[in-house]
């Protein structure tokens, strides 16, 4: 339905979809485990950036004690991770803990939810929960052992300018390395692609919004 059945709408639909799995296989292979990340940009009036687990926003409303249970996590974009991290995170904790990915944004100055700051939407948000591509690439699928999540990005003070978003990808960057380092003992600083210099100007980001 996505390609409307054009065929070089179907094409790039498959090689799309085709290259994912390829790398997420790449990535396995060469390093054991992987987090896919689906970045996008949203246009509804609340300004923070939305965190799409595969969970609506009504559940989102539930109780830790009820979003740890299994009915919750065996569909959420986080059931490898909740059955693998190295915290010792509950499924609560991991959308929304200390060590959250949305509360590690919102301390460095970037509102998210869900997160500590700001734990679930509130009903009738047009919140993004995770599309299809999060649904297909990640752990929510019994098929795929990648955890991950939906990012979608406000526009003021995020996309607005050169700057806000530059500023953005570098605190985007220093989260992503400090809940992968906290839950799976992974982080920016071990990749290859990253030197020294890289690593430190990323913590230094921690000084600004």
């Amino acid at each position: 339905p996505a390609a409307c059945n054009d065929p070089q709408a179907i094409i790039a639909w498959n090689e799309f979809h085709g290259f994912i799995t390829q790398a997420q296989t790449s990535v396995l292979m060469q390093f054991g485990e992987g987090f896919y990340l689906d970045l996008h940009g949203h246009g509804n009036i609340e300004q923070r950036v939305e965190l799409g687990y595969m969970l609506y926003e009504e559940e989102l409303e539930l109780s830790d004690e009820i979003l740890n249970t299994s009915t919750y996590v065996n569909y959420s974009s986080l059931y490898d991770l909740v059955m693998n991290n190295i915290s010792g995170s509950t499924h609560a904790e991991l959308l929304r803990g200390t060590i959250a990915l949305g509360t590690l944004l919102g301390d460095a100055g970037y509102p998210s939810v869900p997160s500590a700051q700001d734990p679930a939407p509130g009903i009738g948000n047009n919140y993004f929960s995770g599309g299809y591509n999060t649904n297909t690439h990640t752990s929510a699928n019994p098929a795929n052992y990648f955890s991950g999540v939906q990012v979608e990005c406000n526009y003021h003070g995020v996309r607005d300018n050169f700057a806000n978003r530059k500023s953005f990808s570098l605190v985007f960057s220093v989260a992503i390395s400090e809940f992968m380092l906290t839950h799976c003992e992974i982080g920016l600083g071990t990749c290859s692609f990253l030197d020294l210099a890289t690593t430190n100007a990323l913590s230094e980001v921690r000084a600004y919004p």
